[in-house]
């Protein structure tokens, strides 16, 4: 597992979408590349945790996903 540090409030909707939906690739539809490189997929209750925190992220006070 990695951290990535993002701010909940974007100031750029065309950034903040960018990131969010990057991210929400990589802990969803990414895993699935990782097995070929040896890694081992998350666990479901971190996916979950992270997409729970992938939906507080803002853009004028509006969820981005």
């Amino acid at each position: 597992m990695t951290y990535a540090l993002v701010y909940e409030q974007q100031t750029s909707i065309a950034t903040g979408a960018a990131l969010v939906n990057f991210l929400s690739w990589i802990v969803n539809d990414g895993q699935s590349l990782g097995n070929g490189l040896g890694y081992v997929p998350l666990p479901s209750n971190i996916v979950a945790v992270d997409n729970a925190s992938l939906a507080l992220i803002t853009y004028n006070g509006t969820p981005i996903i």
